[in-house]
């Protein structure tokens, strides 16, 4: 009653104003009669029926019978998972229909009985439904400590004079762009000299390698997150080569840039959830089939009939005729070098017991505070992409994956994603 009371009150609240007074009216008497099982006064449900009845719309089916579709029904049978057989089976054993009706005693109603076979409906309704419905297993996460003193302080005068590469930068400034060899300006006037008779270089191979001046300065100079991407742009260029050289007649790419290794000699190869680690020598032999398995094939093929006696599933089980054993042909030992090996599947699924924030770097001061901030987002976003995705391309790849017909390539921390996520919550 207190939820019709709150429909009637969104409908029109300035008439459905107060709900002690709809209680009043209402609730006590009708909600008393279903307390004590008794027949409902006439005069309280015609009553309700009066003021309900302007906002009720109801037709029978007959009425609108004619304007009806025909009813279309799609039977779709799922069968049980492993974990929902061995509870389904569990419940089935512990409870019997005849043990069930006896201990109701000649004394007990109708509705008592009834009651606990809709309570063992129920219960086997669950466990079809979802084993989790029936036990239900408790979220488990580590324990989270934080140390009294989880920042690092450091001396302002340390990191801001102290380190080498961030001290007197006016000097390092002279060094790059005055004394450095590898400068893009230097290189370039060694690569077009104005002598005619020079035409030799140091830098000459930079042409085979499609290098520019400004790319051979950032190489050597810019630091890890140029060489990374210049890493990744080479593999590119080295698949589109090897394309050319598969499907193009006339392409000569073979000359230059050799074969792509195969994924299974990739010593991380990531292939959907499973991840290889090493590289083993693996030895197949060939044996004849085990009775075990002979039973566990018999069992797959023969449909599975419910019985309502546990004593005739034990017959009918006996019953069940084993299939034939596979022919064995003795064959040779087959030798496999440098086989990848995966990782075990149950490594995904683990979790730490206790886990703890890591340590900080802190000084009192704000060119401090953006260098470190700076360093953990990788200096810039083509680094961050570059670390999460593999390389700027794959990232943008990734985010516009709905807009493709094909699932895009992971690389960087999102390749190595566990099974089941980066969270430790199980």
């Amino acid at each position: 009653m207190a939820e019709l009371w709150a429909l009637l009150h969104f409908i029109m609240p300035t008439m459905f104003d107060s709900h002690d007074e709809f209680n009043e009216w209402f609730s006590k008497d009708i909600e008393s009669h279903a307390e004590n099982k008794t027949s409902i006064d006439e005069r309280h449900l015609s009553r309700l029926h009066l003021i309900l009845k302007p906002f009720m719309l109801r037709r029978i089916k007959k009425d609108v019978e004619n304007e009806l579709s025909d009813k279309i029904e799609v039977m779709v049978y799922c069968p049980l998972t492993t974990r929902q057989k061995v509870l389904y089976s569990a419940l089935k054993k512990k409870i019997r229909i005849e043990d069930l009706l006896h201990s109701s005693g000649p004394y007990q109603s109708s509705q008592s009985i009834t009651s606990s076979l809709m309570n063992l409906v129920m219960q086997f309704r669950k466990v079809c439904n979802h084993p989790e419905l029936f036990e239900r297993r408790e979220a488990k996460s580590p324990l989270w400590t934080q140390c009294e003193e989880s920042l690092y302080v450091l001396p302002k005068l340390v990191l801001e004079s102290g380190l080498l590469h961030r001290a007197l930068p006016s000097l390092h400034h002279i060094f790059y762009n005055f004394l450095s060899i590898l400068h893009p300006d230097y290189v370039h006037h060694s690569l077009f000299s104005d002598y005619e008779d020079d035409k030799s270089s140091c830098f000459c191979f930079t042409r085979l390698l499609d290098l520019s001046p400004e790319d051979i300065f950032q190489l050597t100079v810019g630091g890890l997150l140029n060489r990374w991407l210049n890493a990744v742009e080479t593999l590119q260029r080295r698949e589109l080569m090897q394309h050319r050289q598969e499907w193009w007649e006339w392409s000569r790419a073979g000359v230059v840039v050799p074969h792509k290794l195969p994924a299974e000699l990739t010593f991380t190869a990531a292939e959907g959830h499973r991840c290889v680690f090493a590289h083993n020598n693996v030895s197949i032999h060939s044996t004849p089939e085990t009775v075990e398995h002979r039973v566990l094939r018999s069992k797959k093929l023969i449909p599975q009939v419910e019985f309502s006696s546990p004593t005739k599933s034990k017959a009918a089980v006996e019953e069940i005729t084993i299939l034939p054993e596979f022919p064995h042909i003795p064959r040779p030992s087959l030798e496999l070098t440098c086989y990848p090996t995966y990782l075990p599947s149950f490594l995904y699924s683990t979790h730490p017991k206790v886990v703890a924030k890591t340590w900080q770097e802190y000084a009192s001061s704000r060119s401090v505070a953006w260098w470190l901030m700076s360093h953990n987002q990788c200096t810039n976003k083509d680094g961050l992409d570059a670390i999460w995705y593999g390389s700027p391309q794959l990232a943008e790849h990734f985010h516009s994956a709905p807009q493709h017909f094909y699932p895009p390539q992971l690389g960087g921390l999102t390749a190595s994603m566990p099974l089941y996520g980066w969270s430790h919550i199980a």
